[in-house]
């Protein structure tokens, strides 16, 4: 169940977010089924959270998935610093250090939740937004027990 899964995942972030003031949003429930690996998909989403956390003190940080043509979506949106110009493509690599990798990180976290979205046959982005922040897109099969990972 994708609404319990993401409200556990929100309220396991729950201090981090009130020590820095940011507001965790959730948009839009929907009442989803996901097949996928909980411990790694829970992994993914946490380390972009964490991240979204960390630059976006004060701000707030608004999550929100759907379900489109076969693909569940996931799009995390905050308001805080952004990257520096063309960072965004490489924010998933290995030891990537950017103006959002805060001090005493190993630069690992978004370069896991990558390798792990292209185990689920997904994928995940990052941008800009227009006017301030990040944008982080997930998608991934919908699959059902039947046609688990059987593409």
């Amino acid at each position: 169940d994708a609404s319990i899964f993401i409200e556990t995942i929100i309220n396991d972030l729950d201090i981090l977010a009130q020590k820095s003031g940011t507001e965790l949003i959730i948009k839009e429930q929907k009442a989803l089924t996901w097949f996928c690996d909980p411990f790694w998909m829970k992994e993914v989403i946490e380390n972009i959270l964490k991240n979204c956390i960390e630059h976006c003190p004060n701000g707030k940080v608004e999550l929100k998935y759907t379900e489109e043509n076969g693909m569940n979506h996931i799009v995390i949106v905050d308001n805080g610093t952004g990257f520096s110009d063309g960072r965004e493509t490489r924010v998933f690599e290995r030891y990537s250090f950017s103006d959002r990798t805060k001090e005493g990180s190993s630069g690992l976290g978004l370069s896991i939740a990558q390798q792990a979205m292209k185990l689920h046959f997904g994928t995940i982005t990052a941008s800009n937004m227009p006017d301030q922040g990040t944008c982080f897109r997930i998608s991934f099969p919908q699959l059902d027990s039947k046609n688990i990972y059987r593409i």
